[in-house]
């Protein structure tokens, strides 16, 4: 979940909260659906549908995520929003989860991941530091809302293994060239993160897309890398509106 181009651990201790709290309030009000075109916005694929079918892939992607969260909910008489809900239900999948030291480079941010062995891996640097951040904000997500809708996002990629022919994102093809009687078909990678992220903000009931997480987490790590990932949301959110 959520990789960046770029892994910093420079950052200094004197983190003012402020700033954060100002961003996640203007990205807490963009609805599923604006976050859902501006992610297709950066998909390899984005010019081989048009904006008609964009809205209707977006739309069914995050219909996809609400129904599996409501479904498992129901499967495994979960309460919807209660403080370890993922938890719970990655505990009753038969799925551990794991803490473990994120590996620094120039080029990658991750801040959880479903790997194999039925394993979800949380990065503790981000998360830790994140911990210390949100101590003194009474408006930012709490480290335990947080941790739980990383661990709900990387259920979502579980169940998609396990459910690809029942899945949305693995249903959908399009076509992207045809030679002759072959037609060369593929699926759209930002339909799963779209649906993903449905999947979690449903299960854990929040009322902010999870995709902020990218600008909460990444602050806590370096602040200018997490302003310009705000910047470019904005951004990109203005150019949609103006469509």
């Amino acid at each position: 979940m959520m990789i960046k181009n770029r892994f910093l651990l420079n950052q200094s201790d004197n983190i003012s909260v402020r700033p954060l709290e100002e961003m996640f309030e203007k990205l807490a009000i963009i609805d599923e659906e604006t976050w859902g075109l501006y992610e297709f916005s950066k998909d390899m694929l984005r010019d081989k549908v048009n904006d008609e079918e964009k809205v209707e892939i977006i739309t069914k992607s995050i219909e996809c995520g609400r129904n599996w969260a409501q479904k498992i909910m129901k499967k495994f008489n979960l309460n919807v929003g209660e403080s370890k809900t993922a938890t719970e239900f990655a505990n009753l999948l038969g799925l551990t989860i794991n803490e473990s030291s994120g590996k620094a480079t120039k080029f990658r941010m991750v801040f959880a991941q479903f790997v194999a062995d039925q394993t979800i891996e949380i990065i503790k640097e981000p998360i830790e530091n994140y911990t210390k951040i949100v101590l003194d904000s009474k408006k930012l997500p709490s480290f335990e809302i947080v941790r739980e809708v990383l661990i709900a996002h990387e259920i979502f990629h579980f169940l998609e293994e396990q459910h690809q022919e029942d899945m949305y994102p693995h249903q959908l093809t399009i076509k992207l060239w045809k030679l002759f009687n072959y037609e060369h078909r593929s699926t759209i990678g930002v339909t799963s993160e779209i649906a993903a992220m449905a999947f979690a903000k449903e299960l854990c009931a929040t009322d902010f897309v999870p995709q902020v997480l990218d600008v909460l987490l990444s602050y806590s790590m370096e602040v200018e890398f997490s302003k310009s990932i705000y910047n470019a949301v904005i951004k990109g959110v203005e150019n949609i509106n103006k469509g």
